[in-house]
């Protein structure tokens, strides 16, 4: 399983060059996270929304998906 600063990745999709992930860490005091990376550097994130509730953080996560689907590819 992928971990990335402590959180343990639930989730990963790519759409084009972008990709975002959803992680979970039981020990942070906002213990769900969505992140953004790269498709050539997937396991480099950046761009962190951190979250106490996992409803939140899931549809921050299919948001986030949502978006990038809308914009043109660069």
């Amino acid at each position: 399983m992928e971990r990335n600063q402590g959180y343990t990745i639930l989730e990963k999709r790519c759409i084009g060059n972008t990709g975002f992930a959803l992680g979970y860490n039981s020990k942070a005091p906002q213990p769900y996270v969505t992140w953004q990376f790269r498709r050539s550097t997937p396991h480099e994130y950046f761009w962190g929304h951190y979250y106490t509730d996992k409803s939140a953080a899931h549809k921050d996560y299919r948001r986030r998906i949502a978006e990038r689907r809308r914009e043109p590819e660069r």
